[in-house]
Parts: C-alpha cells; sequence; structure tokens
C-alpha cells in the first residue's frame, strides 16, 4: 500500500507489518508513477518494492483515491505465474467498492489535520496576545459596546491605584474619567470612525489624585 497521510508524509505499508515506512518524496512518486494505474487497475512484470532485494515476477495495482496529483496505491505481487485477467476484474471491483469509502476517509483525515494545525496557531496567537496584554507597562483594557470593562492589565490597576484588577470589571469606564463628557466625545468618535488614536484624557486614581492619559484605542466591531 502507498499512500500520503494527513502530514503530508510519504509511506509505504507491507502486508503482514504493522507499521507503515515513510519513504522520501522522490522515491514513492517514482514507483506510483512508474507501475500505479491512474484511475484503475493495471498489470505489469518483474518489481522489487523499496527496501526488498528479491523481485517478484508479476503484479498488478488499483489506484484507491486520487487527489489532484497525489492519491494511494495497492500494490499485489505473486512469487509465481501471472494474474489473471478474472483477478485483475476482482480487483477492479474491489478498487470500484472501496474508493470512496478510501477517500472520504483520507479527506476526512486532512480536515482535522487542518483544523488541529489551525486551533495550534489560534492558540499560539492567543498566548502571544495574552503576554503582550499582561507584559504591557502601559495601560490596556477591554470594554464591551456600552462601554463597560471586560478586562485590564495588571498595569491599569498600578496606574490607577487599585490592588486588583477585578476592581474594574463590569464598571463603566466612566467611573474612572475625571470628566464624564471627555468619555461621551471619545465614545461619539470612536462609534463614527471606528479607532480613536492619541486621545487625552484626565482619570481618577483610587486614592481621588488625577493622572493625565494619553491612548489610543479600536473597535473590533467596526465595518
Amino acid at each position: 500500500l502507498f499512500y500520503i497521510n494527513n502530514k503530508n508524509v510519504f509511506r509505504m505499508c507491507i502486508s503482514g507489518t504493522d507499521f507503515p515506512i515513510a519513504l522520501p518524496e522522490a522515491r514513492w512518486r517514482a514507483c506510483v508513477n512508474a507501475h500505479g494505474a491512474s484511475s484503475s487497475t493495471a498489470r505489469f512484470g518483474s518489481w522489487s518494492i523499496p527496501g526488498m532485494d528479491e523481485s517478484l515476477p508479476s503484479w498488478i495495482s488499483a489506484c484507491l483515491y486520487a487527489s489532484g496529483n497525489d492519491g494511494g496505491y495497492i500494490f499485489l505481487g505473486r512469487e509465481d505465474g501471472t494474474w489473471s485477467d478474472q483477478a485483475l476484474s476482482s480487483l477492479a471491483s474491489l478498487q470500484e467498492a472501496i474508493s470512496p469509502i478510501v477517500e472520504t476517509r483520507h479527506e476526512r483525515k486532512i480536515e482535522e489535520q487542518k483544523r488541529a494545525e489551525a486551533e495550534k496557531r489560534l492558540a499560539r496567537n492567543e498566548r502571544r496576545l495574552r503576554d503582550l496584554f499582561e507584559g504591557s507597562r502601559d495601560m490596556i483594557y477591554t470594554a464591551s459596546a456600552d462601554d463597560i470593562i471586560t478586562g485590564v492589565n495588571s498595569s491599569a490597576a498600578t496606574l490607577l491605584g487599585y490592588p486588583s484588577k477585578a476592581d474594574f470589571t463590569g464598571k463603566p469606564f466612566s467611573t474612572f474619567s475625571l470628566n464624564p463628557e471627555d468619555r461621551k466625545f471619545f465614545l461619539e468618535k470612536m462609534l463614527a470612525q471606528g479607532y480613536v488614536d492619541d486621545y487625552e484624557i484626565v482619570l481618577t486614581r483610587k486614592d481621588g489624585s488625577s493622572i493625565f492619559w494619553v491612548f489610543s484605542a479600536f473597535s473590533t466591531s467596526c465595518g
């Protein structure tokens, strides 16, 4: 059996063995191009599969599935005699019956691999974003569409003199703005253009003192 797995590794599996053998792509393709039937069954003469010193005099092959220029192939060899027309016909019938199953399973494995890789990339990006969020010396926060704070980093708590990030969650951002009108103007600008650059605002700290802050923001829901 010659096939390409969902991780794009070119493999050969010999009947009676438990583990497949990985082949260099060039060698794998040389085998299937020389002996593999493109869409049906084929019959050919003496051949030695990779890794086997002794050749067998008679072979038949069938394509189990095709995916672009790639696919999966089965090769059957005989130590003596030749494959009859009836054997070739039987292999063709078997191919017709199992090819849709093999192809569907192969495509499903590829989709599963793509999904797993996408999930890994997403998790990796989330870790990077989380590290950036928590590692920044600047105040970073997230808020809902109605300006309710959903998360802040540790620098926000330090900047405004609060002992915990939990002191911010669930509160309107205007709670920490010295002039509520400033915040109203900011939200109107955000709604109009989807982002705000270098916006200047005065925030109130836990001890009642004020701090001048310049920040940028963007909306994830802007069109």
